[in-house]
């Protein structure tokens, strides 16, 4: 009698647990990049200009499973390369949202914004056997002065119905491509306890050659060892900083990456989703992308 009742209470405690709610939002407050102009005028002030658009895109995806085990399979995804020109904008990062809302009052749902200044990605679930992700995407490159540096900044808060534990991860990789002369990423994510992924990635690459021209020639950039540098608290305020060294004027770019999820995964170190999503992989088809927007 004792064995059945703990068999029936620990099967009371699992049905709760798989009908307990999850949530995870990922929110980057970009701080003003002032010394960056929208074109060469050069005001006063800064120390160089953008020399792209912004380019970012967006998915939301969401599968619930039903009672009989058939699922509802939706997503939503989006690139700034299909859309008009007010919606992507002249500032970081654009103006475009989108979002799968659930199907069911027990169902999943997934949301992504691009805004001015402004990324956002969220994820819903009310059982463990559904799967939700969001995830938002932007870069765009830049001339920086000789002798000059410019840096990314913000504010990440990651707010979550089930404990996370988000850690800072900082390398750099110098000629990863025969178009880069040096990159580095900074990462602040959380540890995929629990299946959920969370996060941001940022990257910071010296350019090789100019990235509005697929036949450009190579510059001949020697990466160093202080081309950047990075700061990072607890609370989540983060920069990335590019510095020319040179007394050449130098092209660089900056990307951003933001993931919300809600899956099952294995807890291994670097999960495939997280890697996939972060531009350190991205940032190998910078030529690919730059053929893509039609950019010869």
């Amino acid at each position: 009698m004792k064995t059945r009742l703990l068999l029936i209470v620990l099967a009371a405690v699992g049905l709760a647990g798989a009908a307990q709610a999850q949530n995870v939002a990922a929110d980057f407050q970009l701080d003003p990049i002032t010394g960056l102009s929208i074109d060469s005028s050069s005001p006063a002030g800064t120390v160089g200009h953008w020399i792209t658009p912004n380019r970012f895109s967006g998915s939301a995806t969401a599968i619930h499973y039903w009672a009989d085990q058939s699922t509802s399979f939706r997503e939503n995804s989006f690139s700034s390369g299909a859309l008009v020109g007010s919606v992507v904008g002249t500032q970081p990062f654009g103006n475009y949202s989108r979002g799968v809302d659930p199907v069911a009052a027990d169902a999943p749902s997934a949301h992504v914004a691009v805004e001015p200044g402004h990324l956002h990605a969220d994820v819903s679930r009310q059982k463990n056997s559904d799967w939700a992700e969001a995830s938002v995407n932007w870069q765009r490159a830049f001339t920086l002065n000789p002798n000059s540096s410019i840096t990314l900044s913000g504010l990440l808060t990651l707010d979550s119905s089930v404990p996370l534990a988000p850690t800072v991860n900082y390398s750099t990789s110098p000629n990863p491509l025969d178009t880069i002369a040096n990159s580095a990423w900074l990462t602040f994510r959380d540890n995929a306890s629990l299946g959920w992924i969370n996060g941001i990635g940022i990257i910071a690459n010296i350019l090789n050659q100019d990235p509005r021209d697929f036949h450009a020639p190579f510059l001949g950039r020697a990466p160093g060892p202080d081309d950047f540098a990075y700061s990072t608290d607890p609370d989540g305020h983060l920069s990335l900083t590019i510095f020319n060294r040179s007394n050449q004027s130098m092209f660089g770019s900056f990307e951003v990456s933001l993931l919300a999820s809600a899956i099952e995964v294995p807890g291994i170190p670097e999960p495939s989703t997280w890697l996939a999503m972060l531009v350190g992989l991205a940032v190998l088809g910078w030529r690919s992308r730059s053929t893509a927007s039609g950019v010869r």
